[in-house]
């Protein structure tokens, strides 16, 4: 991660200044390990029963809610995509070849993420689902998730103005 934001800010040190790169960087570190911490330390349905408390929109939670629950399918299909080409190379190739069925993988990938959607989305079609947002029984409201939240919003808050 501190690659890759060092890699987007690189030119905005030759724009600017290298200490708006640092402070940028310390920034988004900031934010994102705030964001890791509460995740792991509030169970998700409470995260998402407090969003709906503080009234969030509905169509933001469901669609945090689909990324939640279908990561693991997707993290699946590919680890079987390449358990998949490991099982059927066995001898040393050129790295051009490799990038090329490499290329040929990530397209595959695609394909597959997309078809097992597309069948998901039909299954639930044929279980009464509609595109409206559907009612959602709440958790019971909890006041420590909900503590943790504000402290969490009112720390990356003023973590962001000090740095």
């Amino acid at each position: 991660m501190p690659l890759f934001i060092f890699t987007i800010m690189l030119p905005q040190v030759f724009i600017s200044s290298f200490e708006y790169a640092i402070l940028f960087t310390f920034r988004v570190c900031l934010a994102v390990s705030f964001l890791i911490i509460f995740t792991l330390i509030t169970p998700f349905k409470e995260i998402l029963s407090s969003l709906r408390f503080y009234k969030i929109p509905e169509i933001l939670i469901l669609t945090l809610s689909f990324t939640y629950s279908y990561t693991y399918l997707v993290f699946n299909e590919l680890y079987r995509i390449l358990i998949a080409r490991e099982s059927r190379r066995f001898n040393n190739k050129s790295y051009r070849k490799i990038w090329n069925e490499g290329g040929e993988l990530l397209g595959m990938f695609f394909i597959k993420v997309y078809e097992r959607g597309e069948n998901i989305h039909l299954a639930r079609i044929s279980r009464g689902y509609s595109n409206m947002p559907y009612p959602v029984k709440f958790v019971k409201f909890r006041l420590i998730p909900n503590i943790i939240f504000t402290a969490f919003i009112a720390l990356v808050t003023v973590g962001w103005m000090i740095i």
